[in-house]
């Protein structure tokens, strides 16, 4: 809500929308960048239990449109 937004929605501008990333990325790759985090993202390991996470990917798997033009 704070740092990405999907289709344009959930007013976070800090991070890339995420509309297309289950198209984009793998789910070992969404999931590494969950966890880890990087420079400009935090880590989520302590934060997620492994139910949410589980969740948080089927549903960003599930992101695979295109941004709305």
């Amino acid at each position: 809500m704070h740092c990405h937004a999907i289709r344009d929605d959930g007013g976070g501008h800090k991070g890339p929308d995420l509309s297309g990333v289950g198209r984009r990325l793998t789910e070992a790759q969404m999931r590494q960048q969950i966890l880890e985090g990087s420079k400009v993202m935090p880590s989520f390991r302590d934060d997620l239990k492994d139910t949410e996470l589980t969740d948080l990917l089927a549903y960003l798997r599930s992101c695979r449109d295109k941004k709305r033009p």
